[in-house]
């Protein structure tokens, strides 16, 4: 009989005439019955859907007391919050939290129609307004930031977090919203942004060269990587770690990969010097460091460059030189020596090698006076070579002293000697040319001795 009634009901209209037709159809299936049986059967179906409507009201009318029961408690709860109304733009409901956070009293924020409004800083009234005008269209900012100026005077931001209500057309009717304080957020993010700004200014304005590499990719130059390489902003930041070789001197290859593995294994490397290739075809000479560094959760590394080019070629030509010198320095035919203000050996010829008896390496760094001279003349020597580096003499311009070889042999130096001075004219080394004359002096004492000897005999010879 379920099944019977649902068909009834779908006729409509309850006429005579799809009575009848109901009846037709019912007979036709097989089912006898009376138009008056129909009839009370579509009346007592109309009851029950009506109570059925009935019970349904009452549910959702008791859900919906439910509801605000428990908005009106989430309301007394939740800090800050704020129901709106769209159409007057007053408040209906204001946590008291927010006249601590405004200065304003309740009544105030009440009485006042979009009372927020009239305490945004000037420089946001336009952007509140905009706000405004869209909710009142409908469209709900979910989130709005903005600074407020307090009754004191003092300037707050405030981040306001809404949700709309709707009355059954889909018409927007209120706002409720709850009023965060986020002045210390705000100030933080702005610190961070104003040192974010001056290290790039830091880092635009800087000689160095800066490139910072996450995942063998450049994630950041700045300019002077540009005027070094010649190559393009667009082109370096498009380059990862195998790319860069491609600027590289290839003789530097192998040396600055090395490099790159050790700052990866000890997390910092200290300077080193390497050549790249300029887009011009030009070699330049870059001091590098490199350090391993956390960004975001993820390593990276950072390679500071300074271009040495100018130094490095006057370090070569200063090698050469040196070279040519110390070439004029052994072939002196006599012994060269550099002392320095404590007496240590600080350079010595090959003739001045030949003559120790000692390789350089075991000469350099050794106390001249304690290692090469005889003890009975060390004391005198030392008062002499004290004076002269206090100016308290002027060294003579050439004096004789013996000095002791690695075998233990003495030999007879004639010494010239003169003060080396730094650029403000202190004394800082004594250079002197020693000739050996040990054969000379034992050729002229045998020659005296022999004339003191026929001397003698003459003597002798003319008294007999």
């Amino acid at each position: 009989m379920g099944e019977m009634t649902v068909k009834i009901l779908q006729l409509g209209k309850h006429d005579n005439e799809n009575i009848i037709q109901a009846k037709k159809i019912l007979e036709e299936k097989g089912f006898q019955c009376s138009i008056e049986e129909l009839e009370n059967l579509i009346d007592s179906n109309k009851l029950v859907v009506q109570k059925n409507l009935e019970f349904k009201i009452n549910q959702l009318e008791y859900q919906i007391a439910e509801l605000e029961d428990l908005h009106k408690q989430l309301t007394h709860r939740v800090r800050g919050f704020i129901k709106m109304d769209i159409s007057s733009c007053k408040m209906i409901i204001v946590d008291k939290f927010l006249a601590e956070l405004s200065g304003y009293s309740i009544d105030k924020w009440r009485e006042t129609p979009n009372f927020i409004q009239t305490i945004v800083h000037p420089d946001f009234e336009e952007y509140y307004s905009s706000c405004i005008k869209e909710m009142k269209k409908g469209i709900i900012s979910k989130l709005m930031e903005y600074p407020i100026i307090k009754k004191d005077g003092e300037h707050r931001w405030w981040l306001q977090i809404n949700i709309g209500a709707f009355d059954i057309h889909g018409k927007l009717v209120s706002i409720s919203a709850v009023i965060i304080d986020n002045t210390e957020q705000k100030n933080a993010e702005r610190r961070i942004i104003e040192s974010e700004e001056k290290f790039r200014s830091f880092v635009e304005q800087s000689i160095a060269g800066i490139i910072i590499i996450k995942d063998n990719k450049i994630i950041f130059t700045n300019d002077v990587i540009f005027k070094h390489s010649g190559y393009t902003d667009k082109q370096i930041n498009s380059m990862n770690l195998e790319h860069i070789f491609h600027i590289i001197h290839p003789e530097d290859h192998w040396f600055v990969k090395v490099q790159f593995c050790k700052v990866e294994e000890q997390g910092e490397v200290p300077e080193f010097y390497f050549r790249i290739i300029s887009r011009d075809k030009r070699i330049i000479w870059l001091s590098a460091q490199l350090k391993k560094f956390t960004i975001e959760g993820e390593t990276a590394i950072s390679c500071i460059m300074v271009e040495v080019t100018k130094r490095k070629n006057l370090e070569q030509k200063l090698q050469r030189e040196h070279k040519l010198a110390q070439s004029y320095f052994d072939i002196a035919g006599v012994m060269l020596l550099v002392l320095d203000k404590n007496a240590n050996v600080v350079q010595i010829n090959k003739r001045g090698c030949e003559i120790l008896g000692y390789s350089r390496e075991e000469i350099i760094g050794k106390d001249w006076i304690e290692t090469f001279l005889p003890s009975r003349i060390r004391a005198a020597v030392q008062r002499t070579f004290n004076k002269c580096i206090n100016e308290e003499i002027t060294p003579e311009d050439c004096f004789e002293n013996y000095i002791l070889t690695k075998d233990g042999e003495e030999k007879l130096i004639l010494w010239h000697n003169a003060l080396l001075r730094d650029d403000n004219g202190n004394i800082e080394a004594i250079i002197s040319s020693g000739e050996d004359i040990t054969l000379p002096r034992l050729a002229e004492k045998i020659i005296g001795d022999n004339e003191v000897n026929v001397a003698i005999r003459k003597e002798n010879k003319s008294a007999n």
